[in-house]
């Protein structure tokens, strides 16, 4: 019983924390000021990294935010000054019995971002920004309250 009752408490926000656990990550919360009559917002990401396949990917999570969509188009346009900015994970390590070595410092950023946004989206909002990260050779997937509910349902069934 209170295992359900835990999984009935999780945010979002505990999901974008809680996911790709099992990768080396490096996490920041950000702010960005106000610019040309755009408002400011904070955002927290992760860059998400694997010595074994060599490669990165970058997720975001924006609280409940009115301009959801306008800070999504312009992280489109951040991907490197993030990869590039705080905490670098860099390792180089030997698996037992294993000859070889696996190092961070030859990861190479896959394109693909995730954002998890607390506000709606429509879905003509969403295609446009699938668009405009496209042109920024990267691959989006949002993850809002339906991928909230949906991961809250396949754990509870895991119970049974």
């Amino acid at each position: 019983m209170e295992q359900l009752a835990a999984i009935d408490r999780m945010t979002l926000h505990d999901m974008f924390r809680k996911d790709f656990s099992g990768f080396d990550r490096a996490t920041k919360i950000s702010h960005v000021n106000p610019q040309g009559g755009h408002p400011g917002f904070d955002f927290e990401y992760v860059k998400v990294g694997s010595a074994l396949y060599k490669s990165k990917f970058l997720t975001y999570y924006i609280s409940a935010a009115e301009n959801t969509a306008e800070f999504c188009s312009w992280l489109a346009t951040q991907a490197d000054a993030v990869l590039n900015e705080g905490v670098q994970f860099d390792y180089t390590t030997k698996v037992p019995g294993d000859s070889g070595t696996l190092s961070t410092r030859g990861e190479v950023f896959s394109g693909n971002v995730y954002i998890y946004h607390e506000t709606y989206m429509p879905e003509e909002a969403m295609v446009t920004l699938t668009k405009r990260f496209k042109d920024h050779k990267q691959l989006v997937i949002f993850r809002s309250i339906d991928y909230l509910y949906t991961k809250k349902l396949e754990m509870k069934l895991a119970l049974k």
